[in-house]
């Protein structure tokens, strides 16, 4: 069980720091796109905290 446990415990590790990485770029064209305008800036920010809350559950 112990060998079991680490082993999901690693794939956590490298999910985690992939989401990092898949997130930065994210943060930064959505960063942009609120400098551009209000509007775009209201359809992508729920959306995008939708995702990440569920992206947070199933992890």
């Amino acid at each position: 069980m112990a060998s079991i446990n680490a082993l999901f415990l690693g794939q956590y590790v490298w999910a985690g720091k992939g989401l990092l990485a898949i997130s930065r770029p994210i943060y930064a064209i959505m960063a942009a796109q609120k400098k551009r305008s209000a509007t775009t800036r209201k359809i992508i920010t729920p959306r995008g905290g939708l995702i990440w809350v569920i992206l947070l559950v199933v992890l």
